[in-house]
């Protein structure tokens, strides 16, 4: 899947919604480093993490591009960091998931939910639409190097970790189907 280097930290660069939770894992279980799943949405959280990386040679950081941009300095990308981009093909598809995810204000999945009816805003998920696609923009013009560029759509790696994708709820064809229809005229 992914031809990681020797004696390297990993980023990982994503936009909400692309699978980059379930690869940090899976490259931390592999290369026997530890996560750090977006440490900048606490700054206690983000100071363990700095204390950990001058402590440490290796690790694998996971953050959305915005976060990173706001709280890493440029100096962070070096020699010794693998910078990975973990996007979606399927736009409507990520949009549905974090729509999916904001409604339930859960973003993280451990085999612990049932399944539940969402509803349906056409506001809100546009909301989620503009969002969704500012992140993508910024992400799809990284101003450094990409040592390896991959798509949700491509993984697979779904068994054998704590979380999971986002579970579909019982409405989600009438979800899948109100969203495309919604949003076929944007994209």
């Amino acid at each position: 899947m992914i031809k990681l280097p020797n004696n390297k930290s990993i980023l990982i660069l994503s936009s909400p919604r692309t699978g980059s939770t379930l690869l940090g894992q899976f490259l931390s279980n592999q290369l026997g480093y530890k996560f750090f799943n977006e440490p900048s949405l606490n700054q206690k959280n983000l100071n363990d993490f700095f204390i950990y990386k001058d402590l440490n040679n290796f690790f694998v950081l996971k953050e959305h591009y915005r976060s990173f941009v706001r709280h890493y300095n440029k100096n962070f990308i070096n020699d010794n960091i693998f910078v990975i981009r973990i996007r979606r093909k399927n736009i409507v598809e990520q949009v549905i998931s974090n729509y999916i995810a904001v409604s339930r204000k859960k973003f993280v999945y451990l085999n612990d939910i049932e399944p539940d009816v969402i509803s349906l805003n056409d506001n809100y998920l546009l909301e989620n639409f503009n969002y969704i696609g500012k992140q993508n923009k910024d992400l799809d013009n990284i101003p450094f190097v990409i040592n390896c560029d991959i798509f949700y759509e491509d993984l697979n790696i779904d068994e054998g970790f704590d979380t999971i994708p986002t579970p579909k709820p019982k409405n989600y064809d009438e979800l899948k189907n109100w969203a495309h229809k919604l949003l076929q005229d944007k994209l």
